[in-house]
């Protein structure tokens, strides 16, 4: 927005009120968005360069104005530079002023008087204005907004799965010791964790597919109302969880009536992890709700509260009358290429073979269940090099060892072939949900260069 300062300033400013309305604040720019210290002639000079089209705004009396003496004549500077590197420039005489003569400009901008005007007259504001708008839509285009990636983030899986082993591989020993040779250390810890890997792993997925209706439910919930509104309305589910595993982790401690110092400080360590994990995803999912456009993953909840706020504003917008502005279709069109890049990625989990779907680390249990694993795995291979040297014999080592990881393997594939199943299913259900949001937002939009009432004025 190129203008001089002068009495007519009200009338520059509700037309760039206008235009940021429309394209966005980040599409129009006039110097007095410059932030404070910042040095102008540098934020200018930037803006000029990377601008699509000038608008030249003339008063009358605006030719006159070149006349005056001036340190520099920012003005003459800038509708010179656009002229030179081709610019598309827009004379817009404001109020009752004429589009002056070629002999009554600057000999540089000269070339101005060429250029098809679009006059802003304060009887025909909104018209008016309206018609600059849909000059301005064949030249502006405005970037598209940024939306998280629908794909799951494949490089941190091997870092997940390695920090999880490792994790597991220190702490089983602890919870679990209760004496004896150095084998035992880690040969007892290695069987007890087998053994609730198999209780662990049937309770698990037993209770997944069971209550599938329960979870599909508040899952819709929360696509709907948003994960803050459904923890305060259901807070009693984890705080009644966080009790239980509290007291049974009391009773752990306590069972054997010695307070070992290292078993206390373990599981304080794994609940105090755990909770700043949980809050972590918490935090997250806030932020996720607060952000527009809202981002959108292959998530249920994430897609679903993306779907419902796109809806949700496009029904405010249709009973209030509030146009709908080209920042608005940016924003719903980011939306529906999201959904449109969780489907493609929805369709590619359900399609893809095992191997490639646990690269993909869609499911955290799968995550669970292979680190879990690994660290039974590296418990038996600890005890087996210890018995190496005599302790005990190699021999009971190795049949120890060996059912310990038949076991193991045996309920780590079958839980991961169930998850993958459920997933499998559920990636199908997914993504003939999205491609139905998909067809219903696209109605609701109102079509393209479509008039619309205007508030301008």
């Amino acid at each position: 927005m190129s203008y001089r300062k002068n009495p007519h300033g009200t009338t520059v400013a509700a037309i760039t009120d206008g235009l940021q309305h429309y394209f966005g604040a980040d599409e129009v720019f006039i110097d007095n968005g410059i932030p404070s210290g910042d040095q102008y002639p540098n934020a200018l000079e930037s803006q000029l360069q990377a601008c699509s089209v000038l608008l030249v705004m003339i008063h009358e009396g605006w030719e006159d104005t070149f006349t005056e003496s001036r340190h520099k004549d920012w003005v003459l500077h800038e509708v010179k530079t656009a002229l030179d590197r081709g610019i598309h420039v827009i004379p817009v005489p404001i109020g009752n002023a004429a589009m002056p003569a070629w002999e009554e400009l600057p000999a540089e901008i000269g070339e101005l008087a060429n250029r098809q005007v679009a006059h802003i007259r304060s009887a025909t504001y909104a018209a008016d204005l309206d018609r600059l708008i849909r000059q301005l839509e064949n030249h502006v285009a405005p970037a598209a907004a940024p939306v998280e990636s629908s794909a799951p983030r494949r490089k941190r899986l091997w870092l997940r799965l390695l920090v999880s082993t490792i994790s597991l591989f220190a702490l089983t020993p602890v919870l679990f010791h209760s004496g004896g040779t150095a084998w035992e250390f880690f040969a007892r810890p290695a069987a007890i964790s087998t053994a609730l890997l198999a209780l662990v792993s049937t309770v698990a997925t037993t209770l997944v597919f069971a209550l599938q209706p329960l979870t599909n439910r508040w899952e819709k919930g929360a696509g709907a109302n948003g994960i803050q509104r459904m923890f305060r309305r259901y807070w009693i589910v984890p705080f009644l969880i966080i009790l239980s595993s509290v007291f049974t982790s009391i009773h752990a401690i306590t069972e054997d009536q010695h307070l070992r110092l290292e078993k206390i400080f373990s599981y304080v360590a794994f609940f105090s992890l755990a909770i700043w994990v949980l809050w972590l995803w918490y935090l997250r999912m806030a932020e996720r709700e607060e952000a527009w456009p809202p981002p959108v993953t292959t998530e249920p909840v994430v897609f679903r509260r993306a779907a419902h706020r796109l809806e949700q504003r496009l029904i405010a917008d249709g009973k209030s009358r509030k146009p709908f502005t080209k920042a608005d279709r940016r924003d719903a069109e980011s939306i529906l290429s999201g959904l449109d890049g969780a489907r493609e990625e929805l369709d590619r989990r359900a399609g893809a073979s095992i191997p490639v779907w646990l690269k993909g680390g869609h499911r955290s249990e799968a995550v669970a269940y292979l680190s879990w694993f690994g660290s039974v795995v590296a418990l038996e291979l600890t005890a087996i090099g210890i018995s190496v040297f005599g302790e005990p014999a190699l021999g009971r080592s190795l049949r120890a060892a060996g059912l310990t990881l038949a076991i193991a393997i045996v309920f780590t594939a079958a839980a991961l072939y169930a998850n993958r199943r459920l997933d499998r299913r559920d990636s199908r259900r997914w993504s003939s949900e999205i491609a139905a949001w998909q067809q219903k937002l696209t109605l609701m939009i109102p079509a393209h260069g479509a008039p619309a009432e205007r508030g301008h004025g």
